[in-house]
């Protein structure tokens, strides 16, 4: 008897000190609790555009705010709902949110910033592998707000409309484009795609054969329109890489429902000579 109750004694003492090892291996992530009402919009502002949401029940509905890549609109889908629920939100630079929910059809907040992305939470995404999405936001974010202009000779001037590389940029393995489209007439330019693509420099035209698509991974600020006698910036990047001599790099700006197509081609040498940051 005293041998078990020896034994027993022991577990007790042990079992406290295995949970504590136990919750020290992960850290918990804790949510922030929101009040969601029906006849009004709870709106939350991330510091990065949102790439993924799930509801943890239909009580409430969620979207992307109209024109926006980092508003995200809150709605209960009916009165009154009784039972807590959640929703979670993932951005592009791999921060994880999560929210605890509940009904008010009169909340004290409609109008929510989230300050500081969740760096501690980060995720991976599937186009960057192992590529830290911050990293990559946080240098698509610098290049922007430096826009320096360190490409002079790369670019197109046609219609009205010039279109400049104005850097090439390189961080651990990834190549960034800061691209500026300025527009010189009174006809507002809509972009209705911006394509990247790797040819031939003997047969530019397109075909399968002679070119292969290169897609970005991101875009910060992405161009839709650029109003008249006014400009715009965007900053693209893509996972490292280098082309044969013989090829050349190619990006097309097309716009919508009109003829003034943009169009201009890096060589290899321009990405052999990409600034390191």
């Amino acid at each position: 008897m005293k041998r078990i109750a020896f034994i027993v004694a022991a577990a007790f003492c042990i079992l406290p000190l295995a949970l504590r090892a136990y919750d020290q291996s992960f850290d918990v992530i804790r949510p922030l609790k929101v009040e969601v009402p029906f006849s009004k919009t709870l709106h939350i502002i991330f510091p990065s555009p949102v790439r993924y949401v799930d509801l943890g029940s239909t009580d409430i509905i969620a979207a992307k705010a109209d024109g926006s890549e980092n508003v995200l609109r809150i709605k209960a889908s009916a009165k009154d709902f009784e039972a807590e629920t959640n929703f979670s939100v993932i951005t592009s630079d791999g921060s994880f949110y999560t929210f605890d929910a509940i009904y008010n059809d009169s909340p004290l907040t409609l109008n929510m910033v989230i300050q500081n992305p969740s760096t501690e939470n980060s995720v991976l995404l599937n186009e960057l592998g192992e590529i830290s999405p911050y990293m990559v936001e946080k240098t698509l974010q610098q290049i922007y707000s430096e826009d320096r202009s360190d490409t002079k000779s790369i670019g197109c001037t046609k219609n009205g409309i010039k279109t400049l590389l104005k850097g090439l940029y390189i961080r651990e393995n990834m190549l960034y484009l800061h691209i500026g489209v300025f527009n010189n007439s009174r006809v507002p330019f809509d972009i209705d795609r911006i394509t990247y693509r790797v040819v031939d420099k003997k047969v530019l035209k397109r075909t399968p054969i002679q070119e292969n698509d290169v897609t970005p991974t991101n875009t910060f600020n992405e161009i839709k329109v650029v109003g008249h006698l006014s400009n715009e910036r965007m900053v693209t990047s893509f996972h490292k890489f280098t082309i044969p001599d013989d090829k050349i790099f190619i990006v097309d700006i097309y716009e919508k429902n009109g003829g003034r197509h943009q169009q201009f081609r890096i060589e290899n040498r321009d990405i052999l000579n990409a600034i390191p940051l």
